[in-house]
């Protein structure tokens, strides 16, 4: 423990030389002494340097008895006094600690053991008293500045004292609310939960929180609160009363349930929007072909033009099938048939239906692996999507001669997959975006439908998909699949690291 320092204000050469001797004679607990031969040079000391104890004479040449204990109290109160006299006296030592000081040691009964004792004792209980004033600070300002009602009850639920808080927002008079009379305040269908709470024997350990309506008297109707209720333990496990509060939330509630609403009107217009583009656009193209074919039919030499606008339009409606698809997919993940798979093939897979785009950007997509990925239990076909269309986006996300990298790490009960680009990065709010329907970052292609789809594929699976991005700097996106019950490894043994 580290040695803290004592003053000592004596001035007495043989007392200060016999006191300071006993003080470093003790090795295991030692303090650091600095010494005084007046009040005034022991302010000076005070002033300057950090003091945890005084042992003070009350016989000096510039202050005499109890005068410098209140000097020193009431301009250092945190500072621990010992008083130090040579003559015992009950009177004055009741005195002196009513003026703040710790402890009063008579020089005529005075022994090391004692002094070092009596120092050791004097910075702990100033050191615990300090906290406990400090704590009541806390206390009051606290509930000053609540805007909860506080409230108290006895062991068993009942109010025994008056609580004006309460009876200023109930509009509940004394007589009403006393015992249980509190209880007619809240609302009918929420009264028998918290009824039971106190009649059944609460649990003494238990700290519960209650979402209740109770009746608001200025607004003459019930309104929502939360009321947190703690139990005050004197002795064992028996309740001596419940404390608590009650926040009215009712404001915070429909403030929520307004921003909910609005989120879902916006959802669901970008949703429409999104799918009107993503078909009106196909059925523009195939409508244009149609015509074209029309204007053509019985023409001579018009077969390869037939045959091409039939293609568009042939395309113009596979292109509307996939979209109503991806839409379904997101909205209601369906089910699809699941087994044991070779992640490493999976991701191999991928890389080999993506690497050809990345070529024509001209940028590098390179990818490693630890050594025996679990295997994983879901279906190939979508895990491979998924895989594609990350890196499809950290393609688009970057410039020619970036580089995108692919990770894959093993774990004992899963496999975490990592692809990372270089390229614009994310603001904060395309981020908090990034898994809605139809947003995207990319206003000159991408339907937005990729990463919700993706979303709802590792939902499916039971994994995860995460988004990290800095802007400027590039994006990470993290894929996290569990491993199968049966995984003993895949096929696929060794570390991998190529590039396209």
């Amino acid at each position: 423990m580290a040695a803290a320092t004592a003053l000592l204000i004596e001035d007495n050469p043989a007392d200060r030389a016999l006191i300071g001797h006993e003080i470093r004679a003790d090795v295991d607990l030692p303090f650091k002494l600095e010494t005084a031969d007046s009040l005034r040079t022991g302010l000076q000391i005070l002033n300057s340097k950090r003091i945890d104890v005084v042992l003070l004479d009350l016989s000096l040449p510039d202050a005499h008895g109890l005068d410098a204990v209140q000097t020193l109290t009431e301009t250092w109160p945190d500072l621990a006094v010992v008083v130090l006299t040579g003559f015992d006296n009950t009177q004055t030592a009741l005195e002196a600690l009513k003026q703040g000081a710790q402890d009063y040691l008579s020089k005529n009964s005075l022994d090391g053991t004692v002094l070092i004792r009596s120092l050791q004792y004097a910075v702990e209980r100033k050191r615990i008293a300090v906290e406990l004033r400090r704590s009541e600070q806390r206390y009051r300002a606290l509930v000053a500045a609540m805007t909860s009602i506080v409230w108290s009850t006895d062991a068993n639920g009942k109010i025994q004292s008056e609580q004006p808080f309460w009876s200023e927002y109930t509009g509940q008079a004394w007589g009403k609310y006393a015992e249980y009379g509190w209880l007619d305040a809240l609302h009918a269908e929420d009264r028998a939960i918290i009824e039971a709470f106190w009649r059944s024997g609460a649990d003494p350990g238990t700290e519960v929180e209650f979402l209740t309506r109770v009746w608001h008297d200025k607004s003459r109707r019930h309104r929502r609160c939360v009321a947190r209720v703690v139990p005050i333990i004197a002795v064992g496990t028996s309740v001596t009363e419940w404390v608590g509060t009650l926040t009215d939330v009712e404001d915070a509630q429909q403030a929520e349930e307004a921003l909910r609403r609005a989120e879902r009107l916006a959802s669901l217009g970008t949703l429409a929007a999104g799918i009107a583009h993503e078909i009106n656009n196909p059925i523009v193209a195939a409508w244009t072909s149609a015509e074209a074919a029309l204007n053509v039919l019985g023409q001579p030499a018009s077969q390869d033009l037939l045959a091409e606008c039939l293609q568009n339009v042939i395309q113009s409606v596979v292109r509307c099938r996939d979209t109503v698809e991806g839409v379904l997919r997101f909205a209601r993940h369906g089910t699809v048939e699941q087994h044991n798979c070779d992640i490493a093939r999976v991701i191999r897979q991928a890389i080999n239906e993506v690497e050809h785009y990345a070529t024509e950007r001209l940028q590098s997509l390179t990818w490693t692996s630890t050594a025996n990925l679990p295997v994983i239990y879901g279906n190939e076909a979508q895990m491979q999507q998924v895989l594609v269309t990350l890196m499809r986006n950290a393609i688009e996300a970057g410039n020619a001669g970036q580089l995108v990298e692919l990770k894959a790490i093993g774990f004992d009960d899963s496999v975490e997959i990592t692809v990372t680009d270089s390229g614009h990065g994310m603001t904060a709010t395309e981020q908090q975006r990034a898994f809605d329907p139809f947003f995207t970052s990319r206003k000159e292609r991408g339907t937005g439908l990729g990463l919700s789809i993706a979303h709802g594929i590792m939902e499916g699976h039971g994994g995860s998909i995460t988004l990290a991005s800095d802007e400027g700097r590039g994006t990470t996106v993290t894929l996290r699949f569990p491993a199968s019950a049966t995984s003993a490894g895949t096929k696929d043994t060794t570390s991998r690291d190529s590039t396209v």
